[in-house]
């Protein structure tokens, strides 16, 4: 075994690292995050606030927070851009990332959404995100090849495409949104889910969870926005 990831069964932000380990071929497993939080998430080595937790069996060390986790998964299993610059942009599309979930769970579920909230926030934070993602790859991506960098998969390309892949898989309606707004980034979401390890990884998971993307109230929230502005 490789690695343990423990978080709870929703993709979330646990398919960020899940996503990058398909994609690399190792041996890992998800653990209910309920076997270290919240009891004994400040006692491990490398202590954090919330999952999710990454135990590196290698090393028997404990990671915390998705950015950094994706970041030591590179790092590790050459997943990274090959410039130094690419790199800390490779870095901040993952916080960018980061930020959107913080975003449409309303502050990880500290409101609900009202229709006036979730109008401003879909049509321009959300809309301002795809297109700054769609910026960053302009001449490097186009419907139907390129990377974000070095002409070749990075941390960039797993975690955009863990973002956006689960969104669109779980609100079929936002796919009208990154169409408009980042048509060659949707194009490589679709194109890194083609890949074998990533493609049967998501297959399973699907299977298993349906459309659940983050569970609780808050689900219910984004759900409820979408039904009554489809209406």
């Amino acid at each position: 075994m490789d690695y343990q990831l423990f978080y709870w069964n929703v993709p979330f932000r646990g398919n960020f690292p899940l996503i990058l380990m398909s994609e690399a071929g190792l041996k890992f497993e998800v653990v209910d995050a309920s076997k270290i939080y919240p009891d004994s998430s400040l006692s491990i080595i490398c202590p954090g606030v919330a999952p999710p937790y990454l135990l590196d069996c290698k090393d028997n060390k404990y990671l915390n927070q998705m950015p950094a986790i994706m970041m030591h998964l590179a790092s590790r299993h050459n997943l990274l851009p090959k410039n130094s610059p690419d790199v800390w942009l490779a870095l901040k599309l993952i916080l960018d990332c980061n930020d959107i979930l913080y975003e449409i769970t309303r502050y990880h579920g500290m409101e609900m959404w009202t229709s006036q909230k979730w109008k401003e926030f879909r049509t321009y934070r959300l809309s301002k995100w795809l297109k700054q993602f769609e910026t960053i790859g302009y001449e490097r991506l186009d419907k139907t090849s390129g990377f974000f960098f070095d002409g070749k998969i990075s941390v960039a390309d797993l975690s955009v495409t863990a973002l956006l892949g689960a969104l669109k898989w779980s609100f079929p309606a936002l796919t009208t949104d990154m169409k408009a707004s980042c048509p060659n980034v949707l194009s490589l979401v679709e194109r890194v889910e083609k890949r074998e390890g990533i493609k049967q990884f998501l297959k399973k998971q699907r299977k298993e969870l349906g459309k659940e993307y983050c569970s609780g109230q808050i689900e219910d929230s984004i759900r409820s926005m979408l039904s009554s502005q489809a209406h």
